[in-house]
């Protein structure tokens, strides 16, 4: 868990400082440090179908959807479980949803579409 407005790196050493650093600076999240972030953030649709999303941020417009991987992202899997989190969370705000995916060990964060 970290605060994304005023992330405190200090109890963080070695390759666990490197990789959420890493995360943190990526353009996409360096460009929302003023949305709101939601992380792990837990729901329950109309179907009763719930899941976990890593990272919901939401500015004024859009709602950004990214789903870490230790590594391999290209899973079509992923996108499917994605696409739903992109159903449930459009439904819910009634504003557009980009979704993400992104591969911790090396440091990639990819659009899905």
């Amino acid at each position: 868990m970290m605060d994304f407005q005023h992330p405190d790196f200090s109890h963080l050493s070695g390759i666990f400082l490197t990789k959420v650093k890493a995360f943190y600076e990526q353009p996409l999240i360096q460009s929302l440090k003023n949305a709101k972030f939601y992380q792990e953030f837990a729901f329950i649709d109309d179907y009763q179908q719930q899941g976990i999303i890593d990272l919901m941020i939401e500015d004024q417009d859009t709602i950004y959807c990214i789903d870490y991987k230790l590594k391999h992202i290209d899973d079509p899997l992923y996108q499917e479980q994605l696409h739903g989190y992109q159903k449930y969370l459009f439904q819910k705000r009634k504003k557009p949803v980009k979704l993400y995916l992104y591969s911790i060990l090396d440091e990639t964060l990819v659009p899905i579409s």
